[in-house]
């Protein structure tokens, strides 16, 4: 079943299969099995100014300041089997070795 948790302030769900929150106040949702920045055309952070993880449960954090690095050029990767791509324009892949979403790997 689709897992149904609108972010605050929306009243559209995720994809089937995903567990993103779409950013407040906006209809744009992550574009499944593709190659694209959760927000198409920008480089904002997913929640920018505030503390929440993009991925309930999970340890990684999109936000500045961090000890993970979403940012291009870094050495680390975002938490294994999501989704996210660390920064809009890397060619760098969430899963170290794979050209390809595995969506049974999204955290739960």
């Amino acid at each position: 079943g689709t897992k149904r948790y609108p972010y605050e302030g929306t009243t559209r769900y995720p994809y089937k299969g995903t567990i993103w929150y779409p950013y407040k106040g906006t209809t744009r949702y992550p574009y499944k099995g593709t190659k694209q920045h959760p927000y198409k055309g920008t480089s904002r952070y997913p929640y920018k100014g505030t503390t929440r993880y993009p991925y309930k449960g999970t340890t990684w954090y999109p936000y500045k300041g961090t000890t993970r690095y979403p940012y291009k050029g870094t050495t680390s990767y975002p938490h294994e089997g999501t989704t996210w791509y660390p920064y809009k324009g890397t060619t760098r892949y969430p899963y170290k070795g794979t050209t390809r979403f595995k969506s049974s790997q999204l955290p739960v």
